[in-house]
């Protein structure tokens, strides 16, 4: 397993962090401290959001695998709405799975078909981005798995089945009472 971190102290530059930070928290007010990020200087955990949208951490989670990338010399497409994985980067077939806090330790979902292709795609790839909703790019990386190791990973977990249904604000508005 390999690790990319695309962060001020890899070179990625206070730059970089600002457009982390902007994506992550898009549409929220962090002010001074995105400003201070953009300049170089450090925010702490405090100051920014720690709770954002699914879909605007899968956004900046996207975004930093499409980043990291683009750094290694490969071109990424964000293949998500016509494949069966995240990214096909210069051959690479990609899933990416975040992480709001530390991987360590933690649980990995795959669905059945992100199985299959990691069993039977060509060159597949699994990407864990940890920390993903930590506001400093500093403290969050990319675990990279080759085929192989997506595969080990896979072997020796459990499979689960279990049953996905939306929650509709009418089941809510119907079936909840505050406490």
């Amino acid at each position: 397993m390999e690790a990319c971190h695309l962060g001020p102290r890899d070179g990625g530059g206070p730059c970089l962090a600002a457009q982390w930070t902007a994506a992550v928290c898009r549409g929220r007010k962090v002010g001074s401290a995105r400003d201070r990020l953009s300049h170089g200087g450090r925010v702490s955990r405090r100051e920014v959001p720690l709770f954002v949208r699914n879909h605007e951490v899968e956004y900046a989670t996207i975004k930093r695998v499409l980043d990291c990338e683009r750094a290694e010399g490969r071109k990424p497409v964000d293949a998500r709405r016509r494949a069966p994985v995240d990214i096909i980067s210069s051959g690479r077939h990609v899933e990416v799975k975040a992480f709001g806090g530390s991987a360590r330790g933690g649980i990995l979902c795959l669905e059945d078909a992100q199985v299959r292709e990691a069993r039977e795609g060509p060159d597949c790839w699994l990407y864990v981005v940890d920390d993903v909703r930590d506001a400093d790019p500093a403290h969050s990386g990319v675990i990279r798995c080759s085929r192989d190791e997506a595969v080990q990973l896979i072997e020796r977990g459990r499979q689960h089945v279990h049953v996905e249904t939306t929650l509709t604000v009418a089941d809510c508005d119907a079936g909840i009472t505050r406490a």
